[in-house]
This record gives C-alpha cells, sequence and structure tokens, in this order.
C-alpha cells in the first residue's frame, strides 16, 4: 500500500504473489475512505476465501499512524486476522528497478513493491508499547523541536541587537539573559538608554523581577558603554515592534520548555528500569529519557546487537578481492537514537570513572588504537550493552563487573582501575 497526505493507494496479492484484485483501490485518508477500503477488503476475502489479512505501508512521514490506528481497532472487533506490518523505505527504493528496469516511480508501482516485499517476508512488525513510552517519545519529540524554535529566536534577537544595538554585547556576555533582554524590552535602544538615569535603569530590573546582581553601579556602566553607539537609527517604530515580539514568543518558548521538562521528569520515572540507570554516575533525567525515547521499551529487544543496529552502529566494510576498504559504522539507523548516545557518553568520559578508563584504554591500547571519535563510538555501544544488561537481568549497576574483563588489560597499561 501507499500512503500520502490525501489518498491512498492499495493492491492485494496472494503469497504465491498472485494479484487477487483487477485494479488498484484509491482511497481518502478520511472515514469514508477507511470505509470503502475496508468494504474492499472483506470483499476479496470472501472472494478467495481468506481469513488472515497483512495490511502493509511504507513508514514515510506520518501518514501511517491513521491508517495504523484503523486497524488496530478493527483487529479488536473482525471476524478476519488483520495484522499491519512495515517495510524499509531504503528498500522499496533499491527494489523499485527489479520488475521493469526503469527509475519509474508511480503510487501503484510502489505498492506493488511494497506488496512483494510483504510477501518475502522483509517486513518488521510495530513492536506494542505502554503508553509511558508513547508519552515519553512525543515529549522528547515535542522538546526537539522547541529547542530549535528557541535557538531560531535567539538568533533573530542576536541579529536584531547586531543591527540596532551592537554594545549590548559588551555589557553582557549572553544577549539572551535575563538582564540583557529586560533592556531590550523596555528601553531597546542605546540613545533611550543613555536618557534614563540610574535609577531608571534600576527599576527596569526590577520591574523584570531582577533583585540581585544589578545596582547603580552596574546602571552607569550600562549608560556609559551606550554612548557614542554605531547601531541604525532610522525605523525605530518597527524595529521596537520587532524586538518585543521577539522577546515575547523566546518568553514563552522557555516557559514551554520548562513545562515539558516537568512532563518527561515525570514520565521518565514512571519507567521500571529508570533508578537502575540513574545509578549509572553522569546518566541524568533528560539523558535517560531521551535513550529510553529512541528505543522504547527494552523488552521488546532479544540482544543487545539488535540495539547496536537500530542506533546504526553495526559495522561494515568495503571490500573487493585484494583491497580492503575501510571499515565503518552503517548509520541505517535512528540518527536521533546516535545523537543522545553522543551526548550521554560525552558526559560519561568527563563524569563516570569507568567509561573515562575505557576511553583511555581504547585510545592507548598496543593492539588495534582507536582515534578519540572512534573510541567513542565504541563506548556507544558499550553504553547499549551495559543498558541492556542492566533491564534485562534486572541487576543492580556495578562498577566493578563493568571492568572485569578489561581489568588486567588496565593494570598491563599502567591505567589506574
Amino acid at each position: 500500500m501507499e500512503l500520502t497526505k490525501e489518498f491512498n493507494v492499495a493492491r492485494a496479492f496472494d503469497f504465491r504473489g498472485v494479484e487477487l484484485s483487477r485494479k488498484e483501490i484509491t482511497f481518502s485518508n478520511y472515514f469514508e475512505g477507511y470505509k470503502e477500503f475496508d468494504d474492499w477488503v472483506n470483499n476479496l476475502a470472501n472472494i478467495h476465501n481468506k481469513s488472515k489479512v497483512f495490511i502493509d505501508a511504507e513508514p514515510t512521514g506520518h501518514y501511517w499512524f491513521l491508517l495504523y490506528n484503523h486497524i488496530i481497532s478493527k483487529k479488536l472487533s473482525s471476524d478476519i486476522s488483520y495484522d499491519f506490518v512495515l517495510v524499509n523505505p531504503f528498500h522499496v527504493k533499491r527494489s523499485k528497478e527489479l520488475d521493469d528496469n526503469t527509475q519509474t516511480k508511480t503510487d501503484r508501482k510502489d505498492s506493488n513493491v511494497i506488496a512483494f516485499l510483504v510477501k518475502d517476508a522483509r517486513f518488521s512488525y510495530i513492536p506494542q508499547q505502554s503508553e509511558e513510552y508513547i508519552e515519553l517519545k512525543n515529549y522528547c519529540d515535542l522538546r526537539q523541536k522547541t529547542l530549535k524554535e528557541i535557538n531560531r529566536y535567539t538568533n533573530n534577537i542576536i541579529r536584531w541587537t547586531d543591527k540596532y544595538y551592537p554594545e549590548i554585547r559588551t555589557i553582557f556576555s549572553d544577549i539572551v539573559c535575563r538582564s540583557s533582554l529586560a533592556i531590550l524590552y523596555d528601553l531597546s535602544f542605546p540613545n533611550v538608554v543613555c536618557n534614563k538615569s540610574p535609577n531608571d535603569i534600576v527599576k527596569s530590573f526590577r520591574n523584570a523581577k531582577i533583585s540581585s546582581g544589578i545596582g547603580l553601579k552596574k546602571a552607569n556602566e550600562i549608560i556609559d558603554l551606550s554612548k557614542n553607539s554605531v547601531g541604525l537609527s532610522h525605523g525605530n517604530n518597527v524595529a521596537k515592534f520587532e524586538i518585543t515580539s521577539l522577546i515575547d514568543t523566546y518568553r514563552f518558548l522557555m516557559e514551554r520548555l520548562e513545562k515539558i521538562n516537568i512532563e518527561i521528569k515525570r514520565v521518565t520515572e514512571m519507567i521500571p528500569y529508570y533508578n537502575k540507570l540513574s545509578a549509572i554516575d553522569g546518566l541524568g533525567t533528560v539523558t535517560i529519557s531521551n535513550i529510553i525515547a529512541q528505543i522504547g521499551d527494552i523488552g521488546n529487544f532479544n540482544s543487545p546487537k539488535q540495539l547496536i543496529k537500530l542506533a546504526g552502529l553495526s559495522l561494515k566494510e568495503n571490500s573487493s578481492g585484494k583491497h580492503k576498504g575501510v571499515t565503518t559504522i552503517s548509520n541505517r539507523g535512528r540518527s536521533k537514537l546516535r545523537s543522545a548516545l553522543y551526548i550521554a557518553v560525552i558526559t560519561l568520559v568527563v563524569n563516570n570513572e569507568e567509561f573515562k578508563l575505557l576511553h583511555k584504554y581504547y585510545k592507548t591500547r598496543p593492539v588495534n588504537p582507536l582515534t578519540g571519535k572512534q573510541s567513542l563510538i565504541a563506548l556507544f555501544g558499550k553504553l547499549l550493552k551495559l543498558i541492556f544488561g542492566i533491564v534485562k537481568n534486572n541487576k543492580e549497576y556495578d562498577p566493578n563487573k563493568f571492568l572485569e574483563g578489561i581489568k588486567p588489560k588496565l593494570i598491563e597499561l599502567n591505567i589506574a582501575a
């Protein structure tokens, strides 16, 4: 089945690859469309005496969510057995030319390619997640979007100050700190600041509920540094409107981020193995939440190798004949999980003694020493194995056991353990 924003295209095949329908069905992404699709499936199932139906889709974008939800609800109330499965978009892309040897892309052709991948058992089931994992994933996605928006508005505020009030950079190292925003919001321009008394400046800070660190001495410094400004002095009405609007939105986003972080902490602490993971020195709530949000319920995995593959950390080598290529990671996995692991490992290498020793060992071992970047990637896998072991075996983190197999090698290299 090929899914798009407004409509979907479906074709029906049996396990031998024989098409059961005379032509494909195109149905809308609304109630009437789903009803039309249900009638079409039921009619074909009755004609061909089928009791089990696989609904397959390519998970590009978010268009498959509604169909998946519809099929799950039918699964509980229908006489026909339904299974919703997904095929890898990369597999679809690589398989397109097998039948007709052309690069043509149409919804009809794609639905055929997807169906044949399912026929050959090249699909995956969607793991069932409990409510807290779904909530955590959605909250973490919302946090990332909010952080991007905050970064965008921060850059816009900096751009505005570069044009109209460049001297404020010498007053505040952080342009978006509360004190800087108070000046920009209330007074905005250096010529306005210069016309105010030190007491007026201090009052602006107090109105912004900044009660410490800013007094008459700082106010005088601000006035002196604002004299002889080289900032633009025309179009001040629209410039004032722009900066106040930017700051209003920035403050709103910061408040939203604070609320999201509170919710993430609440949901993360509901995860059964959160306390065990938080016992690892260097792993905080935000780091743990980012990793779990991308992995989901670790109980759905049977081996740490599956986690490594999910993160795109599997090794690949390009060799032919006498040529031996460079071994690298596949990068075919969840990039957000790799990002979360990178932040986690960087923190662990600084704050966790065991990871610090491992990092040093990987870089200095006599056989196959790794570069700093290669060592960090090796520690990605080590962290995933550690998390998997703690969750699957229901064990507490034990620093000695973590280094058990490598201690003799650390002693050999005179690395304290």
